[in-house]
């Protein structure tokens, strides 16, 4: 029997239907009415009724007249006992059976209407949307469950296809026309199913090959035919088109079948959910970066209004722009809060749904931006993890760990060896070198730190530390410039030292004296003098100078701003010496900034070059090199490394310059951690330096001082590179030195 189950479906009546109207059918008791024709095969008809004894409508199937007495009838009654013995919210319920007075058989069954799912495929195709999707294969899993209930009863259906699915308006998915269903353990020859829906085994093979594997093989068919109206179908889909496999034993159970859509459905709302956290986080952005923007406004303007001012203007002068700090201080922490909340709304999505591209590619570009910018060694560590959690394969190139160095030297054509600075007995020294080439050159370096060594014919080696950064350059551009090649000097005095220009990072250590958030300058080159001034080049200093101002100028110890002090040096016949007991190979302590300051001008009038005292800054780079480490050779601190307070078992003191030769800079510059501290040219600065240094700025006035190193009576963590101490310009101390530094002309 094929009746028209679209017109069956719809229940349309048989005037719209264009099929001819009937006589009722009259049941022996007389319980049914007959109300129009729903649908007419080759073998039978199905016609709309109504259920007196129960008041309602039903649908009633029979034979045609002229086949009461054939097989057609045998099989309208096995059908109605198969469909009967289906108690499943998926299968049509059957109300009654029986015959009419003219010996037709007929049954009962509810009454339905809805959409096929042939026609709601056609309905997606012509306007797609996921929830419609979703919709249809959550109503193909209902199917696959219908039918692995048959197959569990050892019924199997042997023409499914979507016009024989039925999708009614309150949600239930129907399995409709069994009519040439049988049981697994009675094979026949009747029947065949729909082309295109039939397996080969089922349209070709003998009756007994026919089973439960034709069932699955048709729900496959029918995924296609959904799998068709999506633009771009879900791989996880597209693999249960395996139950199309032409050996039945390569095709997965109906139960199988349902459950596999199961999970995707669950999957699938998970996601949306998931999906719908992205988009509560992406509604975050903005506010995070509006906060960040209007804080860095008004910081930017506190700071230039607080500069302005003198260090002893009242607090009513301060306090506005006090007030200003505040709220852009509490803007960042308004902003940090919302970004925590940002990364929190896409963890949950990727709780929901752990393999959310949208969410990992959105944390995987803000780790990879922080990675970046993050200083610190440890947090850097932290951020990489979370990289390579949610950008392994996006951010593959940078994870990987290499970087570029590009380099160029004045003059060109420099060899060129790097050395991988490697952990040695807590010491980050030079590894094995590794020969790069001829300037100018570009090669790929693993990330991380390395001393450069550049020799070229007639010119002094150079030493050039770089931070090879994670899939970028390392640059040797300043702020606002093009690239500079690394000046190669023509010759330095052996007590000179050269600190070539470039970007360093400065700052970051928050264990040290007065830290600075940490930040990358561009330095200029300069040549230092390797060690401080010592007291028998201050004694040539002293010579120079008219009797008063050198008694001035000459070191003392000051036990208070009004007490003279005891002199350190003597004045005899052939000059300015150095007490009993002082050995002038000592640094020169006991003098302030202003003695200093005069001491560089007349070293500078004596060699003819602008020699000074270095900027902090300057002095920071040619202690810490590049990388940010915490002292000249890493993040650790001996007290055999350097003069400090308990580096001898003898009471602490000043030591002569070049005794301790650990004690020494990437660069060559010595006594940088212990035994004196140095004066610095520039006024103390509360906030970090700007990108690109200018030595020559904010170093007039007479304000307070900056100093930095460590000395002989401080312990390692008082000594740390990145400390800041401040003295006045007038005042003297026994363990604060100075040395000198020229730009590189």
């Amino acid at each position: 029997m094929d009746p028209s189950d679209a017109t069956f479906a719809t229940g349309v009546p048989p005037e719209a239907a264009g099929a001819p109207a009937a006589g009722p059918p009259v049941d022996p008791a007389g319980r049914y009415t007959d109300r129009y024709l729903l649908a007419r095969g080759g073998m039978g008809e199905v016609r709309a009724v109504t259920d007196a004894r129960l008041r309602r409508g039903a649908v009633m199937k029979i034979v045609l007249p002229h086949l009461a007495r054939t097989s057609a009838a045998a099989r309208l009654r096995r059908e109605a006992e198969l469909t009967g013995q289906l108690q499943h919210p998926g299968v049509v319920p059957i109300y009654d059976s029986g015959t009419l007075a003219d010996g037709r058989p007929f049954y009962v069954m509810r009454e339905v209407q809805g959409q096929t799912f042939r026609e709601a495929i056609r309905a997606l195709a012509a306007d797609f949307s996921h929830r419609g999707f979703r919709r249809l294969v959550g109503a193909l899993q209902r199917v696959c469950e219908t039918i692995a209930y048959a197959h569990s009863q050892g019924i199997i259906h042997r023409d499914l296809k979507p016009d024989n699915l039925m999708l009614e308006a309150y949600g239930s998915v129907l399995v409709l026309d069994w009519g040439i269903a049988r049981r697994v353990d009675e094979p026949d020859a009747l029947g065949a199913g729909t082309p295109g829906y039939m397996a080969p085994e089922q349209s070709a093979g003998p009756p007994e090959a026919v089973g439960p594997p034709c069932d699955a093989y048709a729900l496959g068919v029918v995924l296609s035919d959904l799998l068709a109206a999506h633009p771009e179908p879900p791989p996880t889909l597209r693999d249960l088109i395996a139950a199309t496999a032409r050996s039945p034993l390569e095709r997965p159970a109906a139960e199988a079948m349902a459950l596999e859509l199961s999970a995707w459905l669950d999957g699938a709302r998970r996601r949306e959910e998931a999906l719908r956290a992205v988009s509560e986080a992406d509604r975050l952005q903005p506010s995070v970066a509006a906060r960040r923007q209007r804080a860095g406004t008004l910081d930017a303007a506190a700071r230039a209004a607080l500069q302005a001012l003198p260090p002893h203007a009242p607090v009513s002068e301060k306090g506005p722009h006090w007030a200003h700090q505040d709220t852009a201080a509490a803007l960042r922490q308004e902003a940090l809060l919302a970004e925590h909340r940002w990364e929190q709304m896409l963890n949950h999505a990727l709780r929901l749904y752990p393999d959310l591209p949208e969410a990992h590619a959105r944390l995987a570009s803000h780790y990879h931006r922080l990675h970046q910018a993050e200083l610190d060694p440890a947090a850097a560590l932290r951020l990489e993890a979370l990289l390579r959690r949610h950008g392994a394969a996006s951010h593959a190139d940078y994870l990987r760990g290499e970087g570029t160095l590009a380099l160029a030297s004045d003059p060109p054509g420099a060899e060129v060896v790097a050395r991988r600075f490697v952990l040695t007995q807590r010491r980050l020294v030079p590894g094995a070198p590794v020969s790069l080439g001829r300037t100018p050159l570009t090669a790929q370096l693993p990330h991380g730190s390395w001393l450069i060594e550049l020799h070229a014919a007639a010119r002094p080696r150079v030493c050039y530390p770089v931070l090879v950064p994670r899939g970028g350059v390392w640059s040797t551009t300043p702020p606002g410039g093009s690239p500079a090649p690394v000046v190669l000097p023509e010759a330095l005095a052996p007590s000179e030292r050269y600190v070539p220009a470039g970007w360093c990072i400065v700052g970051g250590d928050r264990a040290a004296v007065d830290p600075i958030a940490a930040t990358r300058v561009w330095v200029p080159g300069v040549v230092f003098q390797r060690d401080p001034v010592t007291v028998a080049a201050y004694c040539r200093f002293l010579d120079t100078l008219p009797a008063e101002e050198a008694a001035q100028r000459q070191p003392r110890r000051q036990r208070a701003p009004s007490d003279p002090g005891t002199p350190r040096l003597v004045r005899g016949p052939a000059g300015w010496a150095p007490a009993a007991g002082l050995d002038p190979a000592l640094p020169v302590t006991d003098v302030c900034w202003r003695d200093a300051a005069a001491y560089a001008a007349w070293w500078a009038a004596e060699t003819g070059q602008p020699w000074r005292l270095p900027h902090s800054i300057e002095w920071e780079k040619a202690a810490r090199g590049v990388d940010g480490r915490r002292y000249p050779w890493g993040d650790f601190c001996d007290p055999t490394w350097a003069n400090l307070v308990h580096s001898s078992p003898a009471r602490p003191a000043l030591a002569r310059t070049g005794d301790w030769p650990l004690d020494e800079g990437l660069y060559g510059v010595r006594g940088l951690v212990g035994n004196a501290r140095d004066l610095c040219l520039d006024a103390y600065r509360r906030e970090p330096p700007p990108p690109h240094l200018h030595p020559d700025e904010g170093v007039g006035g007479e304000g307070m001082r900056m100093v930095r190193g460590g000395n002989y009576a401080v312990a390692p963590a008082m000594a740390r590179c990145a400390g800041r101490l401040v003295v006045g310009p007038g005042n003297r101390y026994p363990n604060i030195s100075f040395r000198l530094l020229r730009p590189l002309s």
